[in-house]
């Protein structure tokens, strides 16, 4: 019971940007530098460059995490992250907040050293739930990356994506993902879930640590497809009940967990056609 209490008492905040110093000079993007993977269920190391897994500075001078990599018909590349990472696409409840910015007109994208990789183009925010328990039906980010900004779709230690997750399986699903906050990207970034199902179209519910900065993370399954994006931490799915023939229930979940997570595959069809143009996930080779 004693460590239960702990894990939940760490989790018992939304998983914000994590405020940090950043270097307001905007310098060439360095080359990427490989990271090896593993199969073990954690793990430490840092991610470098840009691809699944890797630091960003946001826009009011704090930390999130990059997800997947993504591409269009024209070449033309998008990282993603959390919306709420963006501060321009502020919001939440019933009606959705959602932005679209022409190429060149974005608030300028950071990667973990201050250097610029490109500019917001999308974000999408929508939420239901309040305090620690909110839940984010949306929260997607695409960041268009700059000509010639080395990028890798590759997730730093786990591997992958091999593909999109669209199923809605019933049972114990087991989950990884990559935070680069700034306490667990520094100690254990490459961490390890478990997921009752998948029960809600847009979000699910996993038991796992998660951290401030974390906001954005890639998680895939563990035969690497691309899930979705870790946005919040906190004791989630708690819900009340009432007594038969009374009032329903002002909230009640079929899941619980401690970590939030926005699926990937409807963000990803609703930023197309806000966008106009259809955006795919680029894989990479499975370990």
């Amino acid at each position: 019971m004693r460590r239960a209490m702990i894990i939940l008492g760490l989790a018992a905040l939304a998983a914000l940007p994590l405020r940090a110093g950043a270097d307001e000079g905007v310098r060439p993007c360095g080359a990427l530098i490989g990271v090896p993977t593993a199969s073990t269920p954690v793990g430490t190391g840092g991610c470098p460059g840009v691809r699944p897994g890797s630091r960003l500075l946001n826009n009011f001078n704090g930390l999130c995490t990059a997800n997947f990599l993504f591409r269009s018909p024209d070449g033309t590349r998008y990282i993603g992250t959390a919306a709420h990472c963006i501060g321009e696409a502020e919001g939440g409840g019933d009606d959705p907040h959602e932005r679209v910015w022409p190429p060149g007109s974005g608030p300028k994208a950071l990667d973990g050293e201050g250097r610029k990789i490109g500019r917001f183009a999308y974000g999408a925010l929508q939420s239901h739930g309040t305090g620690v328990g909110v839940t984010y039906d949306r929260n997607f980010a695409l960041i268009r990356l700059d000509p010639g900004i080395e990028s890798s779709p590759e997730m730093c230690f786990f591997g992958g994506p091999s593909g999109l997750y669209t199923d809605d399986p019933a049972g114990t699903l087991v989950l990884h993902y990559y935070g680069s906050g700034e306490t667990g990207g520094d100690v254990l970034p490459a961490r390890s879930g478990v997921a009752q199902g998948t029960p809600q179209p847009n979000y699910l519910y996993a038991t796992g640590l998660a951290f401030a900065g974390d906001g954005g993370s890639p998680v895939v399954t563990s035969e690497g497809q691309a899930l979705g994006m870790l946005v919040t931490f906190s004791p989630h799915g708690v819900g009340f009940s009432t007594e038969p023939g009374g009032p329903p229930p002002a909230y009640v979940e079929s899941q619980q967990g401690t970590i939030g997570i926005t699926r990937l595959a409807p963000q990803l069809a609703r930023a197309s056609e806000a966008m106009g143009i259809p955006l795919e996930l680029v894989t990479a080779d499975p370990k």
